[in-house]
């Protein structure tokens, strides 16, 4: 049985790694998301600490892709993310992103600022299986 949007924000949010998807003029550019957030508004949003290519994309092109998944139990379960972007420097969403990026510090990394937030055009079924590319509703 396919989960809702809500069933899949809360996995979403509990997944330890994103893959952010973003393209500009070039090839396609994928990187590992740590830190992150589903927010209550439904909006995803992630801090700055290794995303300049991403953000470069993001302005020549804001639509991107998340992805996550998770070998629970034996049973592959995965979701990808389809939205749209914007990176804000400062103001609400950037300083919500350095409290997502806390834990950032304690690692020795320095968050750059900023954040990059998405909200969802579509969700699809990312697992094996006869529900695999069918979308969330």
């Amino acid at each position: 049985m396919m989960k809702t949007k809500t069933e899949v924000l809360e996995f979403l949010q509990a997944q330890p790694m994103w893959n952010l998807a973003t393209c500009g003029n070039d090839y396609p550019n994928v990187i590992p998301l740590r830190y992150h957030n589903v927010m209550e508004d439904g909006k995803l949003i992630t801090c700055v600490v290794f995303t300049s290519q991403s953000i470069e994309n993001i302005r020549i092109n804001n639509k991107v892709c998340i992805s996550a998944f998770s070998i629970a139990n034996g049973h592959p379960e995965g979701y990808k993310i389809y939205g749209t972007a914007e990176f804000h420097a400062d103001g609400p969403y950037a300083e919500k992103a350095m409290e997502v990026c806390a834990p950032v510090a304690e690692e020795g990394f320095v968050p750059k600022g900023g954040a990059i937030v998405i909200a969802i055009d579509k969700i699809t079924v990312a697992s094996p299986g006869p529900d695999n590319n069918k979308v969330v509703e």
